[in-house]
Order: C-alpha cells, then sequence, then structure tokens
C-alpha cells in the first residue's frame, strides 16, 4: 500500500504523520512522532529564526527525512504556521 505523510511546523514543535489507506479508503496512521523547535519564541520577538534554532530545524527534517525513507512513503505535504511565514529571510 502507498504511503503518504504530513510535516506540520509550528509555533512551539514539529510534528511527522504517516498513514496508508486500508481497503474502506480511510487513513491509518501508522507512524506518529514531534520534535520540539521553538519557532515562535525567535519569531514573535525578533521576526527572524536564529542560527542555532535553524540547525536544530535542519536535524529535525533531516531525523524526518530518514524515517520517511524508511517508511517508504511516496508523498509528502509540508504546512506551517504563523511562526514561520512571518520570519523575515
Amino acid at each position: 500500500m502507498s504511503r503518504v505523510a504530513a510535516i506540520d511546523v509550528g509555533s512551539n514543535g514539529v510534528r511527522l504523520a504517516v498513514g496508508e489507506l486500508n481497503a474502506e479508503g480511510r487513513l491509518d496512521v501508522v507512524y506518529s512522532t514531534r520534535e520540539a523547535l521553538r519557532l515562535g519564541a525567535d519569531v514573535f520577538q525578533s521576526h527572524s529564526i536564529s542560527p542555532a534554532l535553524m540547525q536544530r530545524a535542519t536535524e529535525i527534517f533531516r531525523k524526518f527525512r530518514g524515517q520517511l525513507d524508511q517508511l517508504e512513503v511516496v508523498r509528502l505535504r509540508t504546512v506551517a504556521t504563523s511562526a514561520l511565514r512571518e520570519a523575515h529571510t
């Protein structure tokens, strides 16, 4: 069965959920995890992401990439809250 995944980048953490469609056409979650990030603490004060926080985010995404590969995910969607959208580059 084809597995799909979603990553949600929130103000306080990053979540990964992996699911697959069952015989009834419903999505069953087969794996879920969360990593703390505290993105909002930087962005809502300075409107930027510190180098240390960027490094932590990179580590999280690399970890998630390994999990996605291991679980043979074929489709991924990533969304982010206003904390990421409001950060200046």
